[in-house]
């Protein structure tokens, strides 16, 4: 019956569009989802796309907490409920429970894990970080591009963020999926359903923005140099013959944030892990030196020193003849791209 409700509302808002009528805002069917609310629309969203339903008697419960296994309910719905092979059980999880089939699938593609002891914690609330972060897997699960991040230093309470949440919410805010409030992300606070559906909706309305073209062969094997573009200035940089720097090229083109660390090197985060070689000490860091620290962390020196920390090498600029003022004191975006 909902969906027949806004199937004729969309009709309706068609007829009113070609007449030149300017239309009015339609209640929800929800009793507590007022028609000029936020959430309003993202809630008639996820409803006419049976993603999420009432809580009982016509409400949504706008301000209820977001649990661990309604999340992965919704997600699930949003895959389109595919069929499990093999049921994952958590001692917390009965086998008739709504959300077990969607835990199961969410388990074995990596988007969330148990939270010890064999226990789930289906009923636990979900934070603004931990949604971001289940997103965020969600998106990699499904092939999406998610090298696109924001440093949060906009908001005040960045720094409250979780070290496992950052790249995520990251990924979050520079594709307008998340929003802050006030100057704030709120990190650790609870997702509410109003959020969740207005997440959703961001999130659903724009994944073919995240689909990953296809790496061409010319990327995987015969790159040898890339254009690494600072404002108006361009150096050539000479990549290593590895693995790792061959899943950077995958990636191109990219353009990144850069942080300044230490008055010698930028380094930005991508989204997701890259490294696939053993990262060693060079001992020494060269001017020029483009290296991968961990395992999603990009570095670009501009100094030359010695060093105890490890890294893979992903290549080296060229010529270096002006790369420090290029890169300035602060916050600079740096593109890497194909070298044509």
């Amino acid at each position: 019956m909902k969906k027949l409700i806004y199937k004729v509302t969309g009709i309706i808002l068609s007829v009113m569009f070609l007449a030149g009528i300017t239309p009015v805002v339609f209640a929800s069917v929800y009793s507590d989802v007022p028609a000029n609310s936020w959430y309003n629309e993202a809630v008639n969203y996820v409803t006419e796309n049976g993603l999420m339903s009432g809580t009982g008697n016509s409400t949504f419960s706008p301000d209820e907490n977001m649990s661990r296994g309604m999340l992965m309910t919704v997600l699930y719905r949003a895959e389109g409920s595919p069929a499990i092979k093999t049921s994952i059980r958590f001692s917390d999880v009965a086998s008739d429970a709504y959300y077990a089939d969607a835990v199961s699938w969410a388990v074995q593609n990596n988007i969330v894990l148990g939270v010890g002891d064999n226990k789930f914690s289906s009923d636990t609330p979900v934070t603004r970080e931990q949604f971001a972060t289940i997103l965020y897997r969600y998106a990699q699960s499904k092939g999406y591009n998610t090298s696109l991040k924001k440093e949060l230093m906009d908001f005040a309470d960045a720094g409250e963020a979780g070290s496992y949440a950052v790249n995520a919410i990251c990924w979050a805010v520079a594709n307008k999926i998340i929003q802050g409030s006030d100057g704030k992300l709120n990190p650790g606070g609870d997702a509410t359903r109003s959020e969740t559906a207005a997440i959703l909706k961001r999130f659903l309305e724009n994944a073919k923005i995240f689909e990953r073209p296809a790496a061409s062969e010319q990327y995987s094997n015969i790159v040898h140099t890339m254009n690494v573009t600072v404002g108006s200035t361009t150096f050539t940089a000479t990549l290593e013959d590895n693995d790792t720097a061959k899943a950077l090229v995958a990636q191109l083109p990219l353009k990144m944030d850069m942080s300044e660390l230490n008055g010698n090197e930028k380094y930005s985060f991508l989204s997701g892990n890259l490294s696939v070689d053993m990262s060693s000490c060079p001992d020494t860091i060269n001017e020029g030196d483009i290296m991968l620290y961990s395992n999603n962390c990009i570095v670009i020196f501009y100094k030359s020193f010695n060093t105890s920390y490890s890294y893979v090498k992903l290549g080296h600029i060229n010529n270096t003849t002006g790369l420090a003022n290029a890169l300035g004191p602060g916050y600079v975006q740096v593109g890497f791209s194909i070298r044509n």
